[in-house]
This record gives structure tokens, sequence and C-alpha cells, in this order.
């Protein structure tokens, strides 16, 4: 019974600090809801519903979020060492390029795919049972 009495004195008397323009007090501001202690309170109050696609600056100008990148490279610095030339000393493979003709095949010659099914690799598992969705 006090408790219920205690609820509904805090809820009246919370009620009543609202209607008079006062936030309510810490023992009882949990009673109200919060929009009802955001018409006294502007931290409760909603966020505005205006949507806002720019940034802007001190002086209410937008700030353009996607300005163009800066180059890659630097075109006043040395270029990256290329190798076309010899290969350095001490290196083990000899072209720098893998294609050889050992590897490429005639442009006349065309794929034939080996004859039959690949082999099972798999025995068959039979149960030795005469129907055919036991096995």
């Amino acid at each position: 019974m006090a408790i219920a009495l205690y609820l509904l004195v805090g809820y009246l008397h919370a009620k009543k600090r609202l209607q008079k323009g006062l936030p309510p007090l810490a023992y009882h501001r949990w009673l109200v809801s919060r929009a009802e202690r955001g018409r006294v309170d502007p931290r409760f109050q909603p966020p505005d519903a205006t949507v806002r696609p720019y940034y802007y600056n001190a002086n209410g100008q937008p700030i353009d979020m996607y300005t163009m990148p800066p180059p890659v490279y630097d075109p006043n610095m040395a270029r990256p060492p290329n190798y076309e030339g010899p290969p350095p000393a001490g290196s083990t493979k000899a072209n720098p390029s893998q294609w050889t003709e050992s590897t490429q095949r005639p442009a006349d010659e065309e794929y034939a795919a080996p004859p039959g099914p690949p082999p099972s690799a798999l025995a068959p598992q039979g149960t030795g049972n005469t129907n055919p969705f036991r096995n």
C-alpha cells in the first residue's frame, strides 16, 4: 500500500511541477515520460527532423566533403626502377617471362578431352539387399 501511495503522490507531484514549467525532481523524475520532460528541459527534446546533407564552416558555407584526391605519385620525383635490362648478378631466374617454348601450345593444335569418364575413387558399398532404396 505504501509503494502504491508513493507512486501515485510522486506522479502527481511531478505532473504539477511540469505544469508550472519546472523540471521534475530526481526522486520522481522517472515517473514521467521523456516527451513530458522535453517540454521543460531541452536535453530531453526530440532531435530536429531536418536533414542536413552538408557540414558547414564558421562562415555558414557548406564544406565539400568530396574534394579531388591528391595524385598517386609525385610527378617531380624520380621514376621507380624498371627491370628490362639483363638480370642482376646472382639471380636464379634467367628469363623474366615464364612463357617458354615448352609451356606454349601451338595455335593449330586442338585440345582433346581424355576418352571416357574419370575412374571412381570409391568402391561400391552395397549391402546385398534386394531393395534398391536401401543399398
